[in-house]
């Protein structure tokens, strides 16, 4: 079955803005009619429910075209999928300790400013934010 550019965004509630975007990235299989109009097959369904979920997992365009590009053969694209899992299973751990680091900073800014008897606003800048708490 073949499917148009406004089909295929019907069927997967994508815009056509963006799925020419991924048609013009590489990211989605298409052939073009006579008539030069881009034509989707059932395979660009699966492959815009594989870009969806990828980038809900936090996933690159660039990574998913890796994916994408290298088909289903078995346990090489397996591979590469579960290297990009742990890469980013690494790098979401990274992101909490910032934020556990920064909700720290805060949490320590806002008991000094609570024990302050008086803040003594007299610059342009609030001291709450400029001392070192």
């Amino acid at each position: 079955m073949l499917f148009t550019i406004g089909q295929l965004s019907k069927t997967t509630s994508e815009s056509i803005k963006t799925l020419r975007y991924w048609s013009d990235q590489g990211l989605l299989t298409h052939t073009v009619s006579e008539s030069q109009y881009r034509q989707y097959t059932e395979k660009a369904l699966e492959e815009v429910q594989f870009i969806r979920s990828a980038q809900k997992l936090g996933w690159s365009l660039t990574e998913i075209k890796t994916v994408l590009q290298q088909g289903c053969s078995g346990d090489s694209e397996c591979s590469t999928v579960i290297a990009a899992l742990e890469r980013h299973i690494q790098e979401a751990k990274q992101r909490i300790s910032d934020i556990q680091q920064l909700k720290e900073n805060l949490q320590s800014r806002l008991d000094w400013a609570r024990q302050q008897e008086s803040l003594n606003c007299t610059s342009s800048c609030c001291v709450v934010l400029l001392s070192e708490a």
